[in-house]
C-alpha cells in the first residue's frame, strides 16, 4: 500500500507505523525554467519519484518541501536566501 501523507488519515497514518519506521522526503524548488515548464517542475519531479520509489522501500511519503535557493530571477521563482 502507499502510505502518502497528503492523502492518508490519521487512522491510516497510525496503521502505516505499524509496519514501518522509513519515511522519504521529495525535495524540490519552486523557479524558473525557462517559458515553457511549470515553476513547480522539480517540486513534480521529486514528489512522482519518490511516491514509485516507496513501495519498494516500505516507506511513507512526507510533504514535499518546495522551497530552497536557485538564483534565478524570473517572476515566479522563490528564492530563500541561504
Amino acid at each position: 500500500m502507499n502510505y502518502i501523507m497528503n492523502y492518508i488519515t490519521v487512522k491510516e497514518f497510525k496503521a502505516a507505523l505499524e509496519k514501518t519506521k522509513t519515511a522519504v522526503l521529495p525535495v524540490g524548488v519552486v523557479e524558473q525554467h525557462g517559458y515553457h515548464l511549470p515553476l513547480g517542475t522539480d517540486t513534480i519531479r521529486a514528489s512522482e519519484f519518490t511516491v514509485r520509489a516507496a513501495p519498494k522501500m516500505n516507506a511513507v511519503v512526507l510533504p514535499a518541501i518546495s522551497y530552497c535557493y536557485s538564483g534565478g530571477e524570473l517572476p515566479g521563482t522563490i528564492n530563500v536566501s541561504p
